[in-house]
């Protein structure tokens, strides 16, 4: 289970967000349209996710791939809140273009 953001402070965040969760749908095959979306709950059955071994921005999209390749259903809830409930954002126009490349060299080095 996962948080899906449906509203965004700004539209640039908003364009940046779009453009990468198209990018992760296409190379991933995957449905989620929020894959950077928190939090995450899994049952210990899902046991292909302690595996995980990004531990960089793309920890999120490498979740969301291992679910798809393992046959895990998700579930996406809805959160109609544009308000930050702690901290601030760290994405940056140089960690957002690490994300996009990074996601693209993630797909090229993972097997199918």
């Amino acid at each position: 289970m996962k948080a899906n953001r449906k509203i965004r402070e700004r539209w640039t965040r908003r364009l940046g967000s779009l453009l990468y969760n198209l990018e992760c749908r296409a190379l991933f095959d995957l449905s989620s349209w929020d894959v950077n979306g928190t939090p995450k709950v899994f049952p210990r059955s899902c046991d292909q996710l302690l595996g995980l071994t990004r531990n960089d921005d793309l920890i999120d999209a490498e979740f969301n791939w291992i679910c798809r390749r393992a046959g895990y259903p998700m579930l996406e809830v809805p959160v109609f809140s544009h308000r930050r409930h702690g901290g601030t954002s760290t994405t940056s126009l140089r960690s957002a273009a690490r994300m996009y490349w990074g996601a693209w060299r993630m797909a090229r080095m993972e097997p199918s």
